[in-house]
């Protein structure tokens, strides 16, 4: 009687271990969620808000702009020298001739150095950047953006003011890319159609021909290196359709690398132009898959 008493009780002690084993597998597994779901959540980016997208055409104007006072300056003082070769050149002329000659150069001047002057458009848009970013800041922040990030951004905004704000063609422009790269990196944080990767391309392109206008080929070189990295990264998104880029985007690239290893300013800036066209084209398909 004794053996089957503790044989009992030796069988009810293992069945309430089981029941206590088995309810807690059950409820740690209930408190676990699914792969696959948590994966969905970390995925989800908020959308792009407006006032990037705002930001980033401001710069692009920015950058337009001073595209065009540089070809202005630069063909201002080709004239120049020109004129000064012509009237070296002459041994005699009539009065009257030199005063109307003078009086036409008078003329010629006024429009070129008045476009020059005139930063009305660049001061506009860097307004704007500055009232965008008031909006955008506490966004960024939410969506995950570094302090760093953050720093970089308002520092070369506030660089771009002071260029902007003394004129400087070079100086602008170099603000201005430095400020679209970061404001690349904030984009990256976002659901976008355009898309960074790419957009990042173009920033270290654009690096590399500035780089090259002050003769600083070390940052030059650096920055077209800096552009195959970045270029490998984007030939994974490409698929069938946009595969067809691929090709001329690898040549464009070789052939501006290749023009800055030789210090070649007139053949790097043709190269260089290049692969922007081709980075603008890649951005395009790219927008165009997605939205199927």
């Amino acid at each position: 009687m004794g053996r089957k008493s503790l044989l009992f009780w030796s069988f009810i002690i293992l069945f309430a271990l089981s029941s206590t084993f088995l309810g807690g597998c059950r409820k740690g597994a209930e408190k676990k969620p699914a792969p696959s779901q948590g994966k969905q959540e970390t995925s989800q980016k908020p959308k792009e808000p407006k006032e990037l997208t705002a930001i980033n055409k401001e710069i692009e104007s920015i950058l337009k702009e001073t595209e065009k006072k540089l070809a202005l300056q630069d063909k201002t003082v080709g004239a120049a020298s020109q004129n000064k070769q012509d009237q070296e050149s002459k041994t005699s002329s009539q009065p009257g001739d030199k005063k109307q000659e003078s009086q036409q150069k008078k003329e010629e001047k006024k429009s070129p150095e008045k476009t020059l002057q005139d930063w009305s458009k660049e001061e506009k848009a860097m307004e704007n950047i500055h009232k965008k970013w008031n909006s955008l800041e506490t966004s960024a922040v939410k969506a995950g953006a570094a302090d760093s990030l953050i720093e970089a951004f308002e520092t070369d905004l506030d660089r771009l003011t002071g260029e902007i704000m003394k004129k400087s063609i070079l100086g602008t422009r170099n603000a201005a890319n430095e400020l679209y790269g970061n404001s690349t990196k904030i984009a990256k944080l976002y659901q976008t159609n355009n898309p960074p990767d790419v957009d990042m391309m173009k920033y270290f392109t654009r690096k590399s021909l500035l780089n090259m206008e002050e003769d600083q080929w070390e940052g030059a070189r650096k920055s077209v290196q800096d552009l195959e990295t970045q270029w490998d990264k984007v030939k994974p998104m490409m698929d069938e359709k946009t595969a067809k880029l691929i090709a001329p985007t690898d040549y464009s690239i070789h052939d501006f690398a290749r023009s800055i290893e030789q210090k070649n300013k007139d053949v790097a800036q043709i190269k260089g132009e290049i692969v922007l066209t081709n980075i603008d084209r890649l951005t395009k398909e790219i927008q165009k898959a997605q939205q199927k």
